[in-house]
């Protein structure tokens, strides 16, 4: 039970963030504005998706390369991509 508290309590606190600024917004500006910041913030969502791949894996193809010596004309893949 102590492995996903940590990881719960951060989402459900994530959650509970995004519908009180919805509300916020819902009350101050309208429905354009919570539309907006969903599109925004699903895009930010997208956007830190792919740099945690790139940088999950681009970190095993650079250790590999670097591990084994190879020189820079050899991880110009790497580099290029």
């Amino acid at each position: 039970m102590k492995l996903g508290v940590a990881a719960f309590v951060g989402e459900f606190a994530s959650g509970v963030t995004t519908m009180v600024f919805n509300y916020l917004l819902l009350a101050l500006v309208g429905n354009v504005a919570v539309a907006a910041y969903g599109v925004i913030a699903n895009l930010a969502l997208v956007g830190v998706a792919i740099f945690n791949g790139i940088s999950g894996d681009g970190r095993h193809m650079h250790d590999r390369d670097f591990g084994r010596f190879i020189t820079y004309e050899k991880t110009g893949y790497f580099i290029k991509s």
